[in-house]
């Protein structure tokens, strides 16, 4: 379960402040304290970019930031079905034993449709 609210946490966070760097997404998702109720670590923030680049839900794109350079990431047509798809079900299927996921799910639900 806390994979998946990572996964929510990480695309969601993209999603929300695209174009945004790891650092923007650790520092953002740090504020929210997902560190301390969500075991949300720095590191698994980084590691799970990198893996919704890999599954085509995140781009990544090098850009220079005064001669610095610097990964960017943005959402995919499939990244934002996916979250939406991943919102929805810890929205839905919530387990009382396991709330984590639905508690992740809940601080994202701005992201859905409305009607959703």
């Amino acid at each position: 379960m806390a994979a998946l609210a990572t996964t929510i946490s990480v695309l969601g966070a993209v999603a929300l402040f695209e174009p945004v760097n790891g650092y923007q997404v650790r520092r953002e998702l740090l504020s929210w304290q997902l560190d301390q109720w969500a075991q949300i670590k720095p590191g698994s923030i980084y590691s799970m970019l990198a893996t919704l680049t890999r599954q085509g839900y995140v781009e990544r794109h090098d850009i220079s930031d005064d001669g610095r350079p610097v990964a960017v990431h943005t959402t995919t047509a499939a990244g934002r079905h996916r979250l939406a798809q991943l919102l929805d079900q810890a929205l839905t299927e919530a387990d009382p034993l396991s709330p984590l996921p639905f508690h992740v799910a809940l601080m994202m639900a701005g992201l859905l449709p409305r009607e959703r």
